[in-house]
C-alpha cells in the first residue's frame, strides 16, 4: 500500500509538467441534452493549444451507454446529470457502472452540495458547474481526472500485486510439494485480480521442463503446458532462456510470429522472470497483466521478488528432499545391513547344527541358538559374547554340584580350540560328555578364521550332534547279534510261515469257490426257477381240478408240493443275494419305524414271546429299507427257531422253559446299534466262530447263507456285526451302524 501511494503522489508532482506535452488524442464522450451548453464545451476544447481531442456528443444516457459499449478506448465522459431519460445521481452510477474504468467529470447547471458530495464519494473525478465553466478550467479538470483515475487504477493494482505476494509468501512458508507449491502461486498471483494469467515452468536441464503449470488461461492452459512440456517453446520463451537478464518485458507490440498461445496475449503487456537461486536456475515464471495495463520499476521489483522467493523456496525443497534422499539412503543402507546380518544369523539359527565364532583370545563372538541353548545353556544369542566355553561351564556345574555328569564339556573344547590355532589347519574332531545331564556325541569341524588380507583373527566351529546315529549303530550291532540268533531258529519261522500260507492258501479257496458259486447260481436260477414255476402251477391247477372231493392224504402231499417249491426258491432267492446281490435305495431317515412295522408284521410261533425296546433318542442314519428289512427278519426267525428247538428239547417239568426273543435298538457313536437276544439253543465257540460262513449251517433245512447274508448288509452300510453265544443260554446278534451306505 505504502509503494502505491508513493507512486501518487509522484505523478501528481509531475502532472503540470505532463499537461502541455500530451501528444495523444483524448477521447471524450459529452453526454449533455442541451445543445447549447454542448456546443459552448466543445468551442473550449477546440480552443486549448496543442492539446488533442476527439470529442464525441449524444443528448440521452441510453445513447451515451450504448456508444461506451461499443467504444472501448474512450478516455473520459462528461456528464450532465439532468437527462430527459435520466436525472440526478443515478444517471452518474449508471455510467460508473457500466465503464468502471473510465474517468467521468459530472456537469451541472444548478449548485447542489449534497449531490456534488455524492458524486465525488462515489467516484466521480470532479463537478463543475456551467456557470462557471471556461475553457482552462475544463481543460484543467479533464486532464486531472484522466491523470487521477490512471493513478487510482494503478494503486489498485499495485494494492493486488502486494496482496499476491504476501499469499505467494505465505503457500512458501506452509507448501512443501513443488508441483503443488507452483501451481498455487501461479493461482495466487490471479485469483487478487493483480493479473490476467500466470504460469510456472519448472526445468529439469537448461532447455526441458519437468512440469509447468498455469493458471487463468482458461481451456487453453492444459494446452500451453502440454505444448512447452514437450518442447514446442513459443518466442517469449526461447527469449527468456536465451537472455541472462533476471526479467523480461515483453510489451503489447511485440512479434508473436506465428505461437499457438498469440491469441490469449493480445493487446497484452507481458513479464517473464527467470527463477533462480545463486546460481541455479530453476525455470521461469511468466505474467500476463491486464489490458491498458504497464509495468514500471517498482512492480519489476515486486515480481522479482516474488521470482527470488520462488527460487529460495525451490532451492530449500531441492535440499529438503537432497537430505531425505540422502536419509533414505542411509536408512536403506542400514536396513540392507541390518537384512544381511539378519538373513545370516536366521540361516544359522535355522540349522540344526550348532555354529559359533572365537577371537583369538578364545571369547565368543558369535553363536547360533542351537549351539547356545544346546551347548552353553545360555538365555539367547547374546549372552555369550564376550565369554570362554569355561565361563559356561563352570556356571553349569556350579549350578548342580551333586552330580558331576552334569555338564563336563568345556576342557575338551578348549583343547581342540588350541590345537586348530597352533597347526592353523582345519581339523575334525569327535568329541563326546554330558549336558545338563545327558550323554552326547559330537562330530565337530573347526578351522582357523581369516579375514580379508588372510590374517587370522579367530576360531570358526560347528557340530553335528551324531548321538542318535551311534545309538542307531549301536542297535544295528544289536540287531546284527539278533539276525544271528533268528538264523539259529530258521526252522520255528518257516513252520510259522508255512502256517499263515496255509490259511491265506484256504481263504482263496474258499473265495474262488464263492465265486464259482455265484457263477453257477446266475447260470441255473433261470433253470431251477422255470420248472419250480411249472410244478406249482400243476399243483395248483389239481387243487383246483379236485374241489372239496380232495380227502386229507392228498392235501397233505398237494401242501407238501407247495412248501418245498418255496423253499427251493428260498434258497434260489438266498443264493443269487448273496452271490451278486442287487442295487441299494438309500434313504435318510429313522430306523425304529422299519423295525416296528417288521416285528408288527412276522408271525410270532405260539408260546414264544417277542418284546421289543427301541430309543426315541436315534440319530438318521442312512439305509436301504428293504436290505435292512431282510437282515431284522433273518436275525429274528433264526432266533424264533433257536427258542423253539430249546423248548421242543426242554425236559425239565419242574422249571418250565420260557422261550424269549428281545429286539433292542439303541445310540452309538456316531450312529446306531441293533441287538437280537433269545435264550435259545445257543452256540458252542466253534460253531459261532463260523456262523457268518457262507453254506456253513447246523440246521436240518437251511443253505446257510442267511448270517452271511446278514453280514454283507450291514457292511454295504459301513457297519459292524457281532455274535456273542453261549451253548444251552442263548444267542445275542448285536449290529452297529454308522453313516450306513450314501449311494
Amino acid at each position: 500500500m505504502y509503494r502505491g501511494l508513493s507512486l501518487q503522489t509522484k505523478r501528481s508532482n509531475l502532472l503540470e509538467k505532463k499537461m502541455n506535452k500530451q501528444s495523444k488524442i483524448i477521447k471524450v464522450l459529452l453526454i449533455e441534452d442541451n445543445p447549447g451548453d454542448a456546443r459552448l464545451i466543445k468551442e473550449m476544447v477546440s480552443e486549448v493549444d496543442g492539446a488533442k481531442f476527439d470529442l464525441k456528443h449524444v443528448n440521452r444516457l441510453s445513447t451515451g451507454l450504448k456508444h461506451l459499449v461499443a467504444a472501448e478506448d474512450i478516455d473520459l465522459v462528461l456528464l450532465d446529470l439532468g437527462l430527459p431519460d435520466s436525472s440526478g445521481f443515478d444517471t452518474f452510477t449508471s455510467i460508473q457502472t457500466q465503464v468502471p474504468e473510465v474517468a467521468i467529470v459530472v456537469l451541472t447547471g444548478l449548485e447542489d452540495e449534497p449531490i456534488e458530495n455524492k458524486v465525488l464519494q462515489a467516484g466521480a473525478q470532479d463537478y463543475l458547474s456551467k456557470n462557471q465553466l471556461d475553457s482552462n478550467s475544463l481543460m484543467r479538470s479533464m486532464r486531472y481526472a484522466i491523470e487521477r483515475k490512471k493513478a487510482e487504477r494503478r494503486i489498485e493494482h499495485l494494492n493486488s500485486v502486494l496482496k499476491a505476494v504476501r499469499n505467494v509468501n505465505q503457500l512458501i512458508v506452509v507448501e512443501k510439494d513443488r508441483d503443488s507449491l507452483l501451481q498455487k502461486v501461479c493461482e495466487a498471483l490471479i485469483e487478487t485480480r493483480a493479473y490476467n494469467a500466470a504460469w510456472l515452468g519448472f526445468l529439469q536441464d537448461d532447455e526441458t521442463f519437468a512440469t509447468v503449470v498455469g493458471s487463468g488461461f482458461g481451456e487453453d492452459v492444459s494446452r500451453f503446458c502440454r505444448h512447452v512440456m514437450n518442447g514446442n517453446h513459443p518466442p517469449c520463451i526461447k527469449k527468456a532462456l536465451a537472455q541472462r537478464d533476471h526479467l523480461v518485458v515483453l510489451d503489447k507490440s511485440r512479434d508473436c510470429g506465428d505461437c499457438f498461445f498469440k491469441d490469449a496475449c493480445v493487446n497484452k503487456d507481458a513479464a517473464i522472470l527467470r527463477v533462480k537461486h545463486v546460481d541455479r536456475f530453476f525455470g521461469l515464471l511468466a505474467i500476463l497483466l491486464a489490458p491498458e495495463v504497464t509495468i514500471d520499476d517498482e512492480e519489476k521489483g515486486l515480481l522479482q521478488e516474488v521470482a527470488g522467493d520462488i527460487g529460495i523456496a525451490l532451492h530449500n525443497m531441492a535440499l529438503e528432499e537432497s537430505r531425505r534422499q540422502a536419509k533414505e539412503t542411509l536408512l536403506e543402507s542400514e536396513s540392507r545391513y541390518k537384512h544381511l546380518y539378519s538373513m545370516v544369523r536366521l540361516m544359522c539359527d535355522n540349522l540344526p547344527d550348532l555354529i559359533w565364532t572365537k577371537g583369538l583370545e578364545g571369547k565368543f563372538v558369535f553363536g547360533n541358538k542351537a549351539f547356545c541353548e544346546k551347548m552353553l545353556n545360555a538365555k539367547d544369542t547374546d549372552e555369550l559374547i564376550g565369554k570362554t566355553d569355561m565361563d559356561f561351564a563352570d556356571r553349569e556345574r556350579e549350578s548342580h554340584p551333586e552330580n558331576p555328569d552334569y555338564h563336563t564339556f568345556g576342557e575338551t573344547c578348549h583343547a581342540t580350540d588350541l590345537a586348530v590355532m597352533k597347526s592353523k589347519r582345519s581339523r575334525r574332531f569327535e568329541e563326546s560328555g554330558y549336558l545338563k545331564g545327558k550323554f552326547f556325541v559330537f562330530e565337530v569341524y573347526k578351522a582357523p578364521f581369516w579375514d580379508e588380507k588372510h590374517n587370522m583373527i579367530g576360531m570358526v566351529g560347528c557340530a553335528k550332534d551324531v548321538t542318535k546315529e551311534k545309538q542307531l549303530e549301536e542297535k544295528h550291532r544289536q540287531a546284527e547279534e539278533e539276525l544271528a540268533k533268528y538264523r539259529e531258529h530258521l526252522e520255528v519261522l518257516v513252520k510259522e510261515r508255512t502256517h499263515d500260507l496255509e490259511a491265506a492258501q484256504k481263504e482263496l479257496v474258499k473265495r474262488e469257490k464263492l465265486s464259482v458259486l455265484g457263477q453257477l447260481t446266475a447260470t441255473v436260477s433261470h433253470e431251477i426257477r422255470n420248472p419250480l414255476g411249472v410244478i406249482r402251477s400243476s399243483a395248483f391247477y389239481l387243487q383246483r381240478k379236485i374241489g372239496g372231493a380232495v380227502d386229507e392224504k392228498t392235501a397233505k402231499h398237494l401242501n407238501r408240493i407247495e412248501e418245498q417249491v418255496s423253499l427251493c426258491d428260498t434258497i434260489v432267492g438266498d443264493l443269487l443275494e448273496f452271490t451278486r446281490g442287487r442295487a441299494s435305495e438309500v434313504i435318510h431317515g429313522e430306523i425304529n419305524p422299519l423295525l416296528e412295522k417288521v416285528l408288527e408284521e412276522i408271525a410270532t410261533p405260539e408260546q414264544v414271546i417277542l418284546v421289543s425296546d427301541l430309543s426315541p433318542e436315534l440319530p438318521m442314519i442312512h439305509f436301504d429299507r428293504d436290505k435292512m428289512r431282510r437282515v431284522v427278519i433273518n436275525l429274528v426267525l433264526n432266533a424264533f427257531k433257536a427258542v423253539t428247538l430249546r423248548r421242543e428239547k426242554w425236559d425239565n417239568a419242574e422249571s418250565p422253559y420260557q422261550p424269549l426273543v428281545k429286539v433292542t435298538s439303541s445310540k452309538a457313536d456316531n450312529g446306531i446299534r441293533i441287538e437280537v437276544e433269545d435264550n435259545g439253543t445257543g452256540m458252542d465257540d466253534e460253531t459261532a466262530g463260523r456262523a457268518f460262513e457262507p453254506l456253513f449251517t447246523t440246521w436240518a433245512r437251511g443253505t446257510g447263507l442267511g448270517l452271511a447274508i446278514v453280514k454283507k448288509i450291514v457292511e454295504e452300510h459301513g457297519g459292524s456285526v457281532l455274535i456273542d453265544s453261549e451253548l444251552n443260554h442263548g444267542t445275542k446278534v448285536t449290529l452297529v451302524i454308522t453313516e450306513g451306505v450314501k449311494s
